[in-house]
């Protein structure tokens, strides 16, 4: 290779560069443009509705004064004036003055001068009413304008690098893969990552949703029946994987993946059209089985398509996909719903999943495999693990509580307590992200963590303790900020912790997986995960219908992280997940 010839990742770092700095560009003139667009239409819309209140307001006035009342002797007007301003957060105070110009009622703090309309009575004046936009309602509109700007940052930059992946084609270090399955797994990214996007979207309008199709006198809790929707999802997912991978190695994995997807498209367009929340929680649990399926078939062509030295790299793509999904997907979701509504968002995602499905029909047809090479656990299988004190150990004390603090912080209660707020799905979708980048950013340093030898143990109780401590900033403040710091610690927490679960499970089952292969102690595992997903919504619900949603959010944390101080307790006193390397010696 000549000297100023690029390599290709040198070729694609500086594609990445010049795509980055486009969007960058292209961000600053937005930014620009937002401001010009406020200087000359925002403020003069925002007076002029402020204009339309006081002659509202006016209105009302005049008429009790053609009863024969002066303005001095008006009852009640200075709650009717709060009641005002509590319908229009962007009024800062409004006053009634008499012919002269002084107050007679007023209600807020005066900021700037405002807009006043004159009372007039047989073409006299007999009073004004004086509006005052909020200057806090304008600071709110442009830091609202700026953090979708940084969100739509952020997903470029996710989205460009999904992009050069696909450009680039399968990872240049799986040395060992064919050619033709090394194009495959380039193949499955895309679709895979755009199926994952349509489930993603959903996420932080979701409970806000169910909560709108909530019947006028419920059976249950309203709060119980708005986590319904997503304990259907999870639940189907985490029983469904199972038995699901065995039909995927008879039936074919890219006829699983067809199926599932085509399901995912018409479960998340049932959704978009549901009356009630019956249908809703139905075609909710479609969408389930489809994201299952979906899920099992790209997991089971990573594993026909290579290597047994490149499946760790193989699986990284896999997880790649998924990951950049749960970045992009709940931000763009909640920017949809809070201009279009939830159900044009629901139609987008299944619009996105028609599109994955199309692109799923492009991958190669595969060959069933009759002989059942994945098998779900037996029930022999699950008696023997549980008598296994160090298997119980890793799963009851770090795998369960870990994903019942996910989906119970994640999925239920940040929509549903910034929603109660006041705080818009934005704001929800924006938690989210925060999550992801986080556990994004993380997740390398932990696995090369791991790698140089720090305990296993130690990184997984430490990450359950972090990922917990997040709740109990509620306890000091309200609003968002509390639940900014809280998406950011669980996804430090888990980011530290997932890549060392696996690794420390291995290490403490070493046996049971020499005597009976790692398919029973993985399967039983990651069905223990998938049902704390299942379990954390309810758990949640049941906590805010009880003590509120900030008592949810603490007595959950609270729960995780007496489970990471145990574990970090018997980890020090038994001696079990010592470090990679300190195993190998």
């Amino acid at each position: 290779m000549s000297r100023g010839a690029l390599t290709p990742q040198g070729l694609q770092a500086r594609l990445a560069a010049t795509i980055l700095v486009a969007v960058m560009l292209g961000m600053i003139g937005v930014s620009w443009a937002t401001q010009r667009a406020f200087q000359s239409g925002l403020r003069p819309a925002l007076q002029g509705e402020a204009a339309v209140v006081g002659a509202s307001v006016g209105e009302l006035v005049g008429k009790a004064r053609d009863r024969g009342l002066a303005l001095p002797e008006l009852v009640g007007v200075r709650e009717h004036l709060d009641d005002v301003r509590h319908e229009h957060p962007e009024l800062a105070y409004l006053a009634l003055k008499d012919e002269t110009g002084h107050i007679l009622f007023e209600s807020g703090k005066a900021e700037e001068q405002g807009i006043e309309v004159p009372l007039l009575r047989q073409r006299e004046r007999i009073g004004g009413v004086e509006a005052q936009i909020s200057g806090a309602y304008i600071r709110h509109i442009l830091l609202e304008s700026a953090l979708d700007l940084l969100v739509v940052f952020v997903v470029a930059t996710f989205l460009t690098r999904e992009l050069l992946n696909a450009i680039s084609g399968a990872d240049a270090g799986l040395r060992a893969t064919a050619p033709d399955s090394a194009a495959t797994l380039a193949r499955l990214r895309i679709p895979l990552f755009l199926f994952m996007l349509a489930e993603e979207l959903t996420r932080a309008f979701l409970p806000g949703y169910a909560h709108a199709l909530m019947p006028k006198d419920p059976p249950i809790s309203t709060e119980m029946l708005v986590g319904l929707p997503i304990v259907a999802f999870m639940l189907v997912v985490a029983l469904g994987q199972p038995l699901l991978a065995s039909w995927s190695e008879r039936a074919g994995h890219r006829r699983t993946m067809l199926l599932g997807a085509g399901l995912g498209v018409i479960g998340l367009g049932g959704s978009a059209l549901a009356s009630g929340i019956a249908d809703f929680i139905a075609w909710r649990s479609l969408c389930g089985l489809g994201y299952a399926m979906v899920f099992v078939a790209g997991q089971g062509l990573v594993i026909e398509h290579t290597a047994a030295a490149d499946r760790t790299r193989g699986f990284a793509l896999f997880v790649g996909a998924i990951m950049v999904a749960a970045v992009c997907g709940p931000p763009i979701g909640a920017m949809l719903a809070d201009h279009v509504g939830p159900r044009w968002g629901f139609a987008a995602a299944a619009l996105v999943a028609a599109v994955a499905l199309l692109m799923v029909r492009g991958l190669p047809r595969d060959h069933a495999d009759a002989g059942l090479s994945t098998q779900a656990p037996t029930a022999r299988d699950f008696l023997r693990l549980f008598e296994q004190g160090r298997f119980v150990w890793v799963t009851a004390l770090a795998a369960l509580p870990a994903k019942l603090l996910l989906a119970g912080f994640c999925f239920y209660l940040v929509p549903i307590y910034l929603i109660a707020q006041g705080a818009s799905v934005s704001v929800a979708g924006r938690a989210m992200m925060i999550y992801a980048v986080v556990l994004v950013l993380v997740m390398p340093q932990s696995t090369r963590w791991v790698e140089r030898g720090v305990p296993l143990a130690h990184l997984v109780g430490v990450g359950l303790c972090l990922s917990s401590l997040g709740g109990f900033a509620l306890l000091a403040w309200s609003g968002a900020a509390p639940v900014y710091l809280a998406m950011g610690l669980l996804g430090l927490g888990q980011g530290l912790s997932i890549a060392a679960q696996s690794s420390l499970l291995a290490q403490v089952c070493a046996a049971e997986i020499e005597a009976h292969g790692s398919g029973p102690v993985f399967g039983v595992y990651r069905l223990v995960e998938r049902l704390g997903n299942a379990s954390g919504p309810i758990v949640a619900a049941t906590l805010a219908a009880t003590i509120g949603h900030a008592g949810a959010f603490v007595v959950m944390g609270s729960l995780v992280l007496a489970c990471g101080l145990l574990f970090l307790l018997i980890a020090r006193t038994t001696r079990w997940g010592v470090g990679v390397a300190e195993a190998k010696a």
